[in-house]
């Protein structure tokens, strides 16, 4: 299954939902560092500092640049995905409706003070409650610290503050990394869905 969701209930545990398990469970990911989740991503290097969009606005060059170098990393598809120019990716994935700034999540190298990755949630057309995982991305030097799952956490923290109910996501099969990030955090996949388009024909039985 390629998607996931986390049903959040209160400010301290989220109800996860599945195919074959509906009684509301305890995410360890939202028992610590929702509202810290620099400690995550502290090891022996400089530490990593996440913060908001909102708070920093001025960093959307180095968005696009942190989506210049890992769209291409994205797994599944015939040709890497192209971010395309900062104007073409600020509109579609940054000033689109529905993309808060306070829920773009950056990740900031403690020393350079220059972004490393980050998180979005895309809150779905006609629901208060419920909002996608749109990005998660974290350039190849930084991998291997929790700096995803943090900025992950962030945004689930941001989300259960705001009154959201559930996150969905999804990932390809081959995105082992990002699908590890996801289990850890307590997502737990939805049924496969099939959706097949055609002329209205009769039948293979009626022929």
């Amino acid at each position: 299954s390629g998607v996931v969701t986390s049903t959040v209930g209160s400010r301290r545990s989220c109800a996860l939902r599945s195919a074959d398990e509906v009684s509301p469970l305890r995410a360890p990911a939202l028992q610590s560092g929702c509202r810290a989740p620099m400690a995550c991503c502290r090891a022996r290097k400089a530490p990593i500092a996440i913060m908001s969009l909102a708070d920093r606005p001025d960093a959307v060059d180095q968005v696009h640049a942190v989506a210049v170098a890992t769209f291409g990393d994205i797994p599944g598809g015939e040709r890497p995905i192209d971010p395309g120019d900062l104007a073409e990716f600020r509109a579609r994935d940054v000033d689109r409706p529905g993309i808060p700034p306070e829920a773009f999540m950056l990740a900031l190298d403690g020393g350079t003070g220059s972004v490393v990755g980050y998180a979005a949630l895309l809150l779905i057309p006609g629901s208060t409650t419920v909002a996608w995982h749109d990005m998660t991305a974290v350039v190849r030097p930084y991998r291997g610290r929790g700096i995803a799952q943090a900025l992950k956490r962030a945004t689930i923290a941001w989300a259960i503050q705001s009154g959201l109910e559930t996150l969905e996501t999804g990932n390809d099969v081959d995105n082992a990394p990002m699908r590890s990030v996801n289990a850890a955090l307590g997502y737990r996949p939805l049924p496969d869905e099939i959706t097949m388009r055609g002329p209205a024909t009769r039948g293979i039985m009626d022929a």
